[in-house]
């Protein structure tokens, strides 16, 4: 279907570029623009790898949570299961795979709170700097500065 989403992105770029742009008058103002307009260019260019991204990071961290269930407290424990018995969403899902990304990762900050065995804990720090190299949308434009 037309527009796709990248189309809609290019385009939402040519207007900010080609039509906001040249009106903008205050310094701030551009910086701000040409921030955001980055940022909608590197949405273009990641967000096809948004949802492999969710569902590798979703497995990895189910089985985590598996083998931490058996070093918790009973109420983590009970937590973990039920998020990890929770129905499978549609596997093209962003959202419903994102809404799992956020409760998976919240019961595993919650292990690493509840002082699970150290290799566990390695592998749970090995996994998040893993995630944190392979995540793919990461903002390109420079933070504006406060205009105080």
């Amino acid at each position: 279907m037309r527009p796709t989403v990248t189309e809609q992105l290019d385009g939402m770029c040519r207007i900010l570029e080609d039509v906001i742009a040249p009106e903008v008058r205050s310094d701030h103002a551009a910086e701000i623009l040409r921030s955001l307009i980055s940022n909608v260019r590197m949405l273009n260019k990641s967000w096809p790898a948004l949802l492999p991204f969710l569902h590798w990071d979703n497995e990895a961290t189910a089985s985590l949570l598996r083998d931490a269930q058996q070093e918790v407290h009973e109420e983590l424990h009970h937590r973990i299961h039920d998020a990890l018995a929770a129905p499978i969403a549609e596997a093209n899902d962003t959202i419903a795979a994102e809404m799992l990304n956020e409760i998976l990762r919240g019961l595993l900050v919650d292990c690493i709170a509840a002082n699970c065995s150290a290799p566990l804990l390695e592998r749970m720090m090995a996994h998040m700097n893993e995630r944190a190299t392979r995540y793919p949308m990461r903002l390109t434009g420079a933070t504006p500065k406060n205009n105080n």
